[in-house]
């Protein structure tokens, strides 16, 4: 009995002293990725434009998009990551895009979706009957890659590919609103000189007036300077409620040399407008919902500009016109 009391002591205290030394074994990165099967997501690439990848056994050499499983907690939403790790599936599914939300990602969408997806970008992105949801997605890279990685350098190739879409995408309303706004912030910074725009039968851009003319004629403003007759052209055409009819678009050359004409015979010495308090300010609002901040707009010269969408009382004149 004695000796059965001292085998069941030293069978217990190897088993108490066992137990301790599993517990304090230190705990590693390795040993919880064997627990839960998990791996480090790989931080995310910029693939430039004409840079060849393979993802799911499509071959893209496109670029302009994000490649990876994560930002590595740099500010923004992730739905423009094209992540490596997700599912795709074998054969297109969804073109039309119909079954992606208001504010896809590549994350949310489904296996068939993420294939007709990659296959339009190994297209180089030119399907016009595209759903625009994988548009937006792609637009969601673009927004990053300026304002978040600030890549000014790259602010052109960018502007570029976003009017390209325009021409294949534009009669989304939705798309075209946001893509003119990149467009004027993405071609100020490409080009940070202010000139006159080119006159056009629409320079219209959604509900508000083009950024490239607000700055033109407010610099104009800021140095007390009077309208000649394109500038003030340029005022009345990029309001957001004039609508040129069909004979004034297809004989446009003409009006605007009606115009002039009619302007120079009202206003000999230019049209003089009196500078407004408000400043130019832009607000962008990333389509992508993850991000968005002022953009600073003042001139090296003058600073701040005057807005002149803050103005209302000369336009009624040059209607008449």
């Amino acid at each position: 009995m004695e000796w059965f009391l001292i085998g069941a002591a030293l069978v217990a205290w190897l088993i108490y002293r066992g137990s301790n030394q599993w517990e304090r074994r230190p705990v590693t990165a390795s040993m919880l990725a064997g627990d839960s099967g998990r791996q480090p997501k790989v931080p995310a690439k910029w693939i430039a434009s004409g840079e060849g990848v393979r993802v799911a056994g499509v071959s893209i050499n496109s670029g302009m998009f994000y490649l990876g499983g994560s930002f590595a907690g740099k500010p923004g939403a992730e739905n423009c990551l094209v992540d490596p790790t997700c599912q795709v599936g074998s054969i297109r599914g969804d073109p039309e895009g119909k079954t992606l939300p208001y504010w896809p990602s590549y994350h949310s969408i489904s296996p068939g979706a993420r294939r007709t997806y990659l296959e339009w970008l190994a297209g180089g992105r030119n399907d016009p009957s595209i759903g625009i949801g994988y548009i937006f997605i792609f637009f969601y890279a673009l927004e990053r890659r300026l304002f978040i990685d600030e890549a000014r350098n790259e602010a052109s190739a960018m502007a570029a590919e976003v009017r390209r879409l325009l021409a294949l995408h534009g009669e989304n309303y939705s798309f075209k609103g946001y893509a003119s706004k990149f467009l004027d912030v993405a071609d100020l910074m490409a080009n940070p000189d202010i000139s006159r725009p080119a006159l056009s039968p629409d320079l219209r851009s959604g509900y508000e007036m083009p950024l490239s003319i607000r700055l033109h004629l407010g610099r104009k403003l800021g140095s007390k300077l009077p309208f000649d007759s394109t500038d003030a052209l340029l005022w009345v055409l990029s309001l957001p409620d004039t609508q040129l009819r069909t004979p004034a678009s297809r004989c446009f050359e003409e009006l605007a040399e009606l115009w002039h004409v009619r302007f120079a015979s009202r206003y000999p010495d230019g049209l003089k407008v009196n500078s407004p308090r408000t400043k130019i300010k832009v607000e962008y609002r990333a389509a992508s919902g993850g991000f968005g901040g002022r953009v600073d707009l003042s001139d090296s010269e003058l600073g701040p500009l005057p807005d002149v969408a803050a103005l209302s009382t000369p336009i009624d004149g040059l209607r008449d016109l």
